[in-house]
């Protein structure tokens, strides 16, 4: 039977099974309603007041508040604050304590008060984890699923069903379907962020939508291109999709109907081949595939923002300028990671960034055969570009600096970089091309500020390659190298950092 009042409160959670929460709730009642428990002036009153504004004639009487003096015979007021109870504190600042506690917590607290023994019914944000749940790792497999799934649904049967704000699944259920009936779903109302991870998701033919929903996370997550797109015709306030390695999917549709989606992150869908946006206010879009991508975009959508790694694919160089370009005009920031053949041309590209301010790439499986200065063509078209940031993953030979003097290429100066401010290089390994490059940035950049050359790649790609520590395979020709050719040429109004 639960106990009332602090004392009692405490005496239960004593010794070992003392529960955390409880001294921080108490804590935290107090704060809030310090303004509302015993507010009267009598009791808010010091006792210099009390005594300054007591009648010489008062004829005082002994109560609860007043006290004798043994020594002299006098009274003495004093005021008694009255001892907050848990009952005491109102319903509204019970739900918003609640709210601010994990799962398991509100559990807990649950157990304090007979009043707060149903408030974890209205608890908003649900995740079932095995940790959240508390499953012990030792027991077996299919015993841990099938207390999973039991926890699950007994929550979920007992839960007000109205206030979720978020809902998380993320265990593998070992194909189940979701919703079923072996999985129980909350009511879909209030629902504002779902996240479903390793399960099966079909929607039910009686799903009437999730008007709601502003996030929509699924990671391995076995769903038809049919089943995902008539989901997302039911969340008419979707504002980010995150898909990860989602088997099922080789042809996605975002419609128009998705008016408010202003991120789309797939991480990767290995078969996805196709993605087709009519959402007319995305701004952000990032992807992760193993093979080339086609994207098509509605001739009124507005990209700001971009984020594309492509793994297998033949020429990422190549894939800027012949699919990106064209098709998102007014893209901002892009970055761009993959493999390349730096095969340039030398005349100027037909298609340009116009708008584009940051450019970051990340080239893969670089050698030292490579002319990295024929980039400058790669970044001759973005015009207005304050930003660019290049990493090179130069594995068979990460200091090549040039020993023996040589004379270095310039290309013709014209100032295209007006807007220039940052370039940053890492993976720099000082060699005749990549020397080149920088010198190149360095005469047409007349608003440049900040030339970073760093010659550290990956700790990790590092030691599994060459062994050892990074720094002390450090080569002092690299510096010698860089304050010969660099230093030299920069103006004094850029600062030059190669450490």
């Amino acid at each position: 039977m639960p106990m009332r009042g602090e004392a009692t409160s405490m005496a239960r959670y004593g010794g070992r099974h003392t529960c955390p929460p409880a001294d921080r709730l108490i804590a935290s009642a107090d704060r809030l309603l310090s303004s509302t428990v015993d507010s009267s002036p009598a009791a808010c009153r010091p006792i210099s007041d009390s005594r300054s504004r007591t009648p010489p004639d008062a004829v005082p009487t002994l109560d609860a508040a007043t006290r004798m003096n043994p020594c002299h015979g006098k009274l003495v007021l004093k005021n008694k604050r009255a001892i907050l109870q848990f009952d005491d504190i109102p319903e509204d600042v019970v739900f918003l304590i609640i709210r601010l506690l994990s799962l398991t917590n509100a559990a807990r607290v649950s157990m304090v008060s007979q009043k707060w023994l149903q408030s974890w019914r209205l608890y908003p944000n649900l995740e079932f984890t095995s940790k959240a749940l508390g499953l012990n790792k030792r027991v077996h497999k299919q015993g841990r699923r099938a207390k999973f799934v039991r926890c699950v649904n007994t929550i979920i049967r007992h839960h007000a069903g109205t206030g979720i704000n978020s809902f998380t699944l993320k265990r593998n259920l070992n194909n189940h379907n979701f919703p079923s009936s072996n999985v129980a779903a909350p009511e879909p109302t209030s629902i504002e962020h779902l996240k479903l991870c390793f399960m099966n998701l079909r929607p039910l033919p009686t799903f009437s939508g999730l008007r709601s929903l502003k996030t929509l996370d699924l990671a391995l997550v076995c769903i038809t291109t049919e089943d995902l797109e008539s989901l997302l015709s039911y969340t008419p306030a979707l504002q980010q999709l995150k898909l990860r390695q989602c088997p099922m999917l080789e042809y996605l549709k975002i419609t128009d109907v998705l008016a408010k989606l202003v991120y789309i992150d797939i991480v990767p869908c290995l078969w996805l081949k196709i993605l087709e946006i009519h959402a007319q206010n995305l701004v952000a879009i990032n992807t992760y595939n193993i093979c080339h991508l086609k994207i098509v975009l509605s001739e009124a959508l507005v990209l700001k923002g971009a984020h594309i790694e492509l793994v297998l694919s033949s020429d990422v160089i190549e894939y800027a300028f012949t699919d990106l370009a064209p098709l998102m005009p007014d893209l901002e920031s892009l970055f761009l990671s993959g493999c390349t053949e730096m095969i340039i041309s030398r005349r100027p590209p037909s298609n340009r960034f116009h708008c584009l301010k940051q450019l970051e790439l990340k080239l893969q499986d670089i050698s030292t055969k490579y002319d990295l200065l024929f980039l400058a063509k790669f970044v001759d078209a973005a015009p207005v570009l304050e930003a660019f940031v290049l990493h090179l993953e130069d594995i068979e030979e990460p200091f090549c600096y040039m020993e023996k003097e040589a004379e270095l290429r310039s290309l013709e100066k014209h100032c295209p970089h007006k807007n220039l401010k940052l370039v940053k290089m890492t993976g720099f390994s000082a060699g005749r091309s990549s020397l080149e490059l920088a010198l190149y940035f360095v005469e047409n950049s007349p608003a440049l500020e900040l030339l970073i050359l760093d010659h550290r790649l990956d700790r990790s790609v590092w030691r599994s390659t060459f062994g050892g520590d990074l720094d002390a395979k450090c080569s002092k020709g690299y510096e010698h190298t860089i304050s010969k050719y660099v230093s030299n040429a920069i103006p004094r109004r850029v600062r030059l950092s190669y450490s």
